[in-house]
């Protein structure tokens, strides 16, 4: 049986996807020569549920769940509210741009979360955390390495406010290749429940 890796994700509306490029930017200077994998700001996008590697026979039943959850949520009003990283600025392996997120958007993850839960998928563990991945710290970063890292996201202004709609879930499969990973969308739901 064919196994694909695939994720769940909140597609990001273009205003979002530009203010991301910006901070994107700004940090890649900063931090030149830093020990950092930054994403493509193609690639970013809100992960509700990563599914690991899945049966091309289960796609079927992920993607009538998303169908299903799609009809009951209206689009979703996203702010980026600040710069971060996991597990903590002292030991950066992720910087993240946080996001404000409506309370929807919990109950949209926590809906696909506990269905796939019915289906077998394991529960994740870490409470659902809204975040936009920007970079991935490479191997073991030096001490000096992660004292800039730090430095950096400490003096890096709060972004500029920047509200727009987020309208699709998308079922995406990812093929990691050395030049970093491809995503692929398997099929895209329109969130199309009223306010």
């Amino acid at each position: 049986m064919e196994k694909i890796r695939a994720f769940i994700a909140l597609e990001m509306p273009d205003p979002v996807r530009r203010a991301l490029d910006e901070i994107s930017f700004q940090l890649r200077k900063e931090l030149s020569g830093a020990p950092l994998r930054w994403v493509p700001v193609g690639n970013m996008h809100l992960t509700l549920k990563f599914l690991g590697d899945i049966s091309r026979d289960q796609v079927p039943a992920i993607t009538q769940i998303l169908e299903s959850e799609s009809t009951r949520f209206a689009p979703m009003k996203l702010n980026i509210n600040g710069l971060g990283a996991f597990p903590n600025p002292q030991r950066a392996r992720v910087l993240w741009a946080g996001l404000n997120a409506p309370d929807d958007l919990h109950e949209l993850q926590n809906n696909i979360e506990a269905r796939l839960t019915a289906l077998g998928f394991s529960r994740e563990e870490r409470a659902f955390s809204p975040h936009l991945t920007l970079a991935r710290v490479r191997g073991h970063a030096r001490p000096v390495d992660l004292s800039r890292i730090r430095a950096e996201l400490a003096a890096t202004p709060k972004p500029s406010p920047t509200s727009a709609s987020a309208e699709r879930i998308t079922l995406f499969r990812s093929e990691l290749k050395s030049s970093g990973s491809v995503y692929n969308a398997l099929s895209q739901f329109v969130l199309s429940g009223r306010d």
